[in-house]
C-alpha cells in the first residue's frame, strides 16, 4: 500500500519526485520512522548523478539502533557510468570495516538510499587543491599540529580500502580511457558530421567550437598516454579495491570517542571515512595513491613522507600488489588522474553543460607532458 505523505508537512521541504520516491520506495516500519520522528530537513548537496538530503530525527526513538540523522540520497537513473550493485556492494564491504558511514536501506532498483550522517566539526572538504607533479607545494592540513597526523589519518584509509573484497567491476587505465574516449568520439561525430573540422565556426554553436579545440587537445597527448598506461601495467601485480575518487570532497573526518579499557576513561581520537562509491573498481592501487596526491593540500614534506609510508606498507603485504618500479611511476598516475579529469569535463559538456569547458583548460595545465 502507498505511504501517505500529506500529513506530514516537514516532508513538504522535500521537491514533490522525491517526496512522492520516498512513500513508494520505503519499507513502512522505516518509513512511519521517519514521519513520525523527522523535524528537520536540510539540502546537502545536489550532484550531477544524484541528490542528498539530511533528515534530522533528534528525538529519542523507539528504534535504538537508528541514528538522529539519516542522509537521503536519491539516484540518477541516468547515470549509466555507474553500476549500482557495485557501487552499494562496495560502500557495505567499506562500512563492516568502519571507513564508511553505514547504510540502512536501498531501494530494490537503488533509486533510493538511507545512510548514516556523519557530523563534521572540521569539513575536510577545505583541503582541496589541484596538484601537478610539479606544481609549488607549501600548504598543509591546519588543523592539525603535527605534520605527520593528517598523513597517517590518509594512509590508514587508503591501506584499510586497499584490503577490502574486489568489485565484481574491473577497470585498468587504459580500459577507463578508452570507454571516455568511445563516447566522446561519438559526440565529436555527432557535431561535425555536417561541418568539416577545419571549419571553425559556421553553423555551428560558439560552444560546440570551444568543444572541438578542447578534444583536438586532447588527442595530441595520446602518445604520451598510452606510454603512462605501459608503465603502469609494467608495475602492477595484482588489483586492488580502489575508491577511484578520493577527493577531500568524498572524505569525512569523524571523532570517535573509544572508551579506554585499562582507566574506563573516554579517549578523543579522530579517523577518516569515505563516501560515493560511484567509481569504485578492482583496479590498479596507485590510483587512489594518486587522488589523494593530486587534489588533497599536502606539502611536498607530507607527499613524501606519504608514498614512503604507503609503498613501504604495500611491499611488506603477505601478497603484493605493485613491484618496485611502483615507486617511480606514481607521476605518471597522477598525470593519468588529470587526463580523466579533462575527460570528464568533456563528458560533462557534451550534456550541454559546457561551463565545464572551462575546468578542461585549468586541469589541462596540470598534465605534466615531459613525464615519460
Amino acid at each position: 500500500m502507498r505511504n501517505n505523505l500529506k500529513t506530514y508537512p516537514v516532508f513538504t521541504a522535500l521537491p514533490d519526485a522525491v517526496n512522492t520516491l520516498l512513500s513508494e520506495q520505503l519499507p513502512s516500519t522505516l518509513y512511519q520512522h521517519l514521519v513520525s520522528y523527522c523535524q528537520k530537513i536540510e539540502c546537502l548537496t545536489e550532484g550531477l548523478s544524484n541528490q542528498n538530503f539530511v533528515l534530522y530525527c533528534p528525538t529519542a526513538t523507539p528504534i535504538t539502533d537508528f541514528p538522529q540523522a539519516f542522509v537521503l540520497r536519491v539516484n540518477d537513473n541516468q547515470a549509466s557510468w555507474c553500476h549500482r550493485e557495485d557501487e552499494v556492494f562496495a560502500w557495505q564491504q567499506a562500512a563492516a570495516q568502519n571507513i564508511a558511514p553505514r547504510l540502512y536501506f536501498h531501494s530494490q532498483g537503488f533509486e533510493v538510499y538511507l545512510s548514516q550522517y556523519i557530523q563534521q566539526d572540521t569539513q575536510w572538504q577545505q583541503y582541496y587543491q589541484e596538484y601537478g607533479i610539479k606544481t609549488y607545494r607549501k600548504q598543509t592540513l591546519s588543523l592539525f599540529s603535527s605534520t605527520t597526523k593528517p598523513v597517517d589519518l590518509l594512509l590508514s584509509l587508503l591501506t584499510q580500502l586497499g584490503q577490502l573484497p574486489l568489485p565484481q567491476k574491473h577497470v585498468c587505465y587504459q580500459q577507463q580511457w578508452q570507454q571516455y574516449q568511445h563516447t566522446l568520439a561519438d559526440y565529436y561525430q555527432s557535431i561535425v558530421q555536417h561541418a568539416p573540422i577545419d571549419n571553425v565556426g559556421g553553423d555551428k554553436s560558439n560552444h560546440q567550437d570551444d568543444w572541438l579545440k578542447c578534444y583536438q587537445k586532447l588527442q595530441q597527448i595520446t602518445p604520451h598516454c598510452l606510454l603512462w598506461f605501459k608503465a603502469l601495467d609494467a608495475c602492477l601485480l595484482h588489483p586492488s579495491f580502489c575508491h577511484r575518487d578520493l577527493t577531500p570532497f568524498n572524505v569525512l573526518l569523524q571523532s570517535i570517542n573509544p572508551i579506554d579499557v585499562a582507566s574506563n576513561e573516554t579517549i578523543d581520537t579522530q579517523a577518516l571515512v569515505c563516501i560515493d562509491f560511484e567509481y569504485s573498481a578492482a583496479s590498479h592501487p596507485l590510483f587512489d595513491l594518486a587522488t589523494i596526491i593530486a587534489t588533497h593540500q599536502l606539502s611536498a614534506e607530507q607527499v613524501n613522507y606519504l608514498k614512503s609510508r604507503y609503498f613501504n606498507w604495500q611491499f611488506n603485504q603477505p601478497t603484493p600488489k605493485l613491484t618496485t618500479e611502483a615507486i617511480a611511476c606514481v607521476d605518471q598516475a597522477v598525470n593519468c588522474y588529470w587526463v580523466f579529469a579533462c575527460m570528464w569535463t568533456l563528458l560533462i559538456a557534451s550534456k550541454g553543460r559546457f561551463e565545464y569547458l572551462d575546468y578542461f583548460e585549468h586541469y589541462f595545465e596540470l598534465i605534466d607532458l615531459s613525464s615519460i
